[in-house]
């Protein structure tokens, strides 16, 4: 055999045997461990209650050891060793181990947990005390606080969640994560809960939001009194319970109250009923009668009695102090202490009550005197005592064959009445001639007195002193209270009082008293309905007026068209829209009027009517056909017969006068003079007689309607009215005679362009101003009886400055009482004419 293979170079030669010997070394030591291990085990348990703790964990050296319900078994070499244990609740726990002199065989090693304890300590958030009795819960478990405020868990694992409740607290809740509570757990510190008091605030006020100090609130086993703010807090109260509050002077309150679940709870608002304590105050004496007006104070508080004498007060408190005072009484003053009802009695002080004749300044005995807390009779001395009369306070008296009187009481309490004797009469007169105003007319309380021929009246039977409103045409109206004081200052010092002459009457028990009345002539301009539809133009002609010596205006109030300037109350001319609603107010053109002391006429448009004559067709002119009779201006008219149309225009006359016009003047009184008149059929026979009897029918109606109502009245005629022959009424039914003895002013329209050549025996009337306004007021001025005076139309188109001066002075020298001019768009184009100082009436 051959030589063997080269070796490679520096390989040992015993290498085999090398190798050899090593796997012998090892082989041999690990039979040798093999033998020397050993098997420890043993059991984890608790260590209070000695149970095997089924959920432990064991390890060794960081090795997890197989355990199964607390029994564990590990084989381990000679060596020294740490046992770990931990089981959730428990302590963890630490073991040396030292397994070098084992020789095979088992070791046991039982492993003790020590459980964890989490202690928590509750405590008052404000004082710091501690809190026993609190509901705690730790992971589900219920536990409530011992003397020490204290609770305590074993064996918590993992997070731990708490939720701390005490009566009088907000309750807290906290979450402690897993190393929070095994900190708190190993180390033995107890967990500090502070509960914050559980606090109820009152705010106490009265009806008006006022805070409502020193209110005592009671809510459980709290209580509290409110400060100056109405505040109150109550801390350490129960979630639910009664709230009580009173307070000196308001009624109790009570309440249910209950906390909210989460948060600070709101304050609660209180608004406490004011303790109302009624009384009366009475009149010291056998009668007790009640005191009215009485004043009852008390600190700020101040109530009247009212008829009855009660009254209430609020919020009294004891040993509150107050008084009681009225007119005529002493003052009483009075302490509360706790009624539950007040009752004063005033002493009455005297007042003493004179009553003298007017006249002749003698005592009227057996008068009867009388205030609000009685009545006495006068004596022999005509003096009668009254108790409990206010200084101010209205002393009445009356006697037999006088008028009441009523005066207030002085201070000092001594009244002394004059009683004027019931029979007033004398005699209506000119201020300025003294002689008597016929046919005037007194307006008193007991309706009309009309003066006779002689200006005579006579009032008898009232009751107490009147309030008397004089008219009488050509005159400006006059108001006078028949108050006895002044017209014993009148009869004491003639001419002391305006208007009034008095004069004890010779030979009986009366007053014989003239009312004085003062001339007035009115200068006025006329305003036509259309031009109350330009309010600017309207104030612009006021203005005129109230600049110059004019003292009047003559408004439309119903138009030549049958239009109202006013709203009517009267359901035909509401049904007919007669009313024009885009005219200026009338109220604003009589404010001025009466601001500027102007006269004011309501001009109104009778027969002539359209709008009634469309509205209510029966009532209107018609031609034999059936169809509506127009005149030449195409306007319709209503029949001048029919009663229907009498009522119609007197309804809105009345309206008128409550409009507050000085006079109603009408117009158009009269039956159609234009267009065919021939062809109208009135639905009855049409004759003069008929046709005077109506007019005049209709002017007395008038009268009568506005008898009740202190207004002058006028109307319109013809200017060849006044000149014609009395008896004629030229076809259209009028005539002096028949108008003039029911109206204050008779107005011809002495146009002198509508006179023909020859009338008024002028050649041309036109060119004759002065003339035709002369003659005709002159005839017209014979024509009206006493009390009727002449105010004629004047002509203000066609003329210049001159012209319109001649007018005016014809109708001054014809005894005319003043005049109006016309001009049918109120287009007044010589304002200097209106400055003339006539002196005339």
């Amino acid at each position: 055999m051959g030589p063997g293979p080269e070796r490679p170079h520096g390989m040992a030669e015993g290498l085999p045997s090398l190798l050899v010997a090593l796997a012998v070394a090892c082989l041999v030591a690990a039979t040798r461990a093999a033998f020397h291990t050993a098997t420890v085990w043993g059991t984890v348990r608790d260590a209070l209650s000695g149970l095997p703790i089924p959920n432990a964990a064991v390890e060794v050296s960081g090795e997890q050891v197989s355990a199964q319900e607390g029994a564990f078994q590990v084989r381990l070499p000679p060596g020294r060793w740490v046992l770990r244990a931990q089981a959730p609740g428990f302590a963890p726990l630490e073991a040396p181990l030292d397994t070098r002199t084992a020789y095979p065989r088992r070791l046991r090693k039982d492993l003790a947990l020590s459980p964890l304890e989490l202690t928590v300590l509750v405590r008052d958030g404000a004082s710091g005390t501690p809190l026993p009795g609190a509901q705690v819960q730790a992971a589900g478990h219920p536990c409530t606080t011992d003397a020490m405020g204290e609770c305590r868990w074993l064996r918590l694992s993992g997070a731990v969640a708490l939720r701390v409740e005490a009566e009088g607290f907000r309750p807290a809740d906290l979450r402690l994560s897993p190393q929070e509570a095994l900190r708190h757990q190993e180390t033995h510190n107890p967990l500090e809960v502070r509960l914050q008091p559980l606090c109820l605030t009152l705010r106490v006020v009265d009806p008006q939001g006022v805070p409502v100090p020193g209110a005592w609130a009671t809510a459980g086993p709290q209580e509290g009194q409110a400060d100056a703010d109405g505040r109150i807090t109550l801390c350490r109260v129960p979630a639910a319970l009664d709230v009580q509050v009173q307070a000196e002077g308001f009624l109790p309150w009570r309440g249910l109250w209950r906390a909210p679940s989460e948060g600070v709870p709101p304050p609660l608002d209180v608004a406490l009923a004011p303790r109302r304590t009624p009384g009366r105050v009475l009149s010291e004496g056998p009668r007790e009668e009640p005191v009215a007006g009485a004043r009852v104070r008390v600190g700020p508080q101040e109530v009247r009695t009212g008829p009855d004498g009660a009254f209430v007060l609020e919020r009294l408190r004891s040993g509150d102090e107050g008084q009681v005072e009225a007119d005529g009484y002493q003052p009483l003053a009075w302490t509360y202490t706790g009624q539950e009802r007040l009752e004063f009695r005033l002493t009455p002080l005297p007042t003493v009550v004179q009553v003298v004749d007017l006249l002749s300044g003698e005592p009227v005995r057996g008068a009867w005197v009388a205030a609000a807390g009685g009545e006495a009779q006068a004596d022999g001395a005509g003096q009668a005592i009254l108790l409990g009369v206010a200084p101010g306070e209205e002393v009445r008296v009356r006697a037999e064959g006088y008028l009441s009187a009523a005066v207030p009481t002085p201070p000092d309490r001594r009244v002394v009445v004059h009683l004027l004797p019931q029979v007033v009469e004398g005699t209506v007169r000119d201020a300025e001639t003294g002689l008597a105003i016929p046919r005037a007319r007194l307006y008193t309380p007991a309706g009309l007195v009309r003066a006779d021929a002689q200006g005579r009246y006579h009032l008898a039977g009232y009751e107490a002193a009147p309030t008397v409103q004089v008219l009488a045409a050509g005159y400006r109206r006059a108001t006078f209270h028949l108050a006895p004081e002044a017209l014993g200052e009148a009869l004491r010092a003639p001419g002391a009082q305006a208007g009034v002459a008095v004069r004890p009457v010779r030979g009986g028990k009366g007053v014989d008293l003239d009312f004085l009345l003062q001339p007035h002539a009115v200068h006025a301009l006329y305003i036509p309905l259309g031009r109350l539809s330009d309010p600017a133009a309207v104030r612009a002609l006021l203005n005129l007026v109230a600049e110059s010596d004019l003292n009047g205006v003559v408004v439309d109030v119903k138009g030549d068209k049958g239009r109202l300037a006013f709203r009517p109350r009267n359901a035909i001319a509401q049904e007919a829209g007669a009313f024009r609603t885009d005219l200026m107010d009338l109220g604003e053109l009589l404010a001025f009027c009466q601001e500027h002391g102007l006269y004011t006429v309501a001009r109104m448009v009778v027969f002539k009517d359209p709008v009634l004559a469309e509205a209510r067709p029966e009532w209107a002119l018609h031609r034999p056909d059936g169809s509506l009779w127009l005149d030449r201006g195409g306007s319709a008219w209503v029949n001048p017969y029919l009663s229907e149309v009498w009522d119609y225009n007197l309804a809105l006359a009345r309206e008128v006068a409550d409009l507050g016009f000085d006079e109603i003047q009408l117009d158009y009184v009269r039956f159609p003079s234009d267009g065919e008149v021939g062809a109208v059929d009135y639905g009855q026979e049409s004759t003069r007689e008929t046709r005077i009897a109506a007019i005049q029918g209709f002017i007395r109606a008038f009268a009568d309607a506005l008898e009740d109502k202190p207004v002058f009245t006028g109307v319109d005629v013809f200017g060849l009215t006044v000149t014609v022959h009395p008896e004629s009424e030229m076809g259209i039914g009028q005539r002096v005679m028949d108008l003039a003895p029911y109206v204050d002013y008779l107005c011809p329209m002495v146009y002198p362009s509508t006179f023909a050549p020859g009338n008024l025996g002028l050649a041309d009337p036109y060119a004759s101003p002065y003339e035709v306004v002369y003659r005709s007021v002159q005839e017209a001025s014979r024509r009206v009886p006493p009390g009727t005076r002449v105010r004629p139309w004047l002509q203000h188109y066609f003329y210049g400055p001159d012209d319109l001066r001649e007018q005016m002075q014809a109708a001054a020298d014809a005894g005319g009482w003043g005049w109006m001019f016309w001009n049918s768009r109120a287009n007044y184009l010589y304002p200097q004419v209106f400055s003339f100082h006539t002196g005339t009436p």
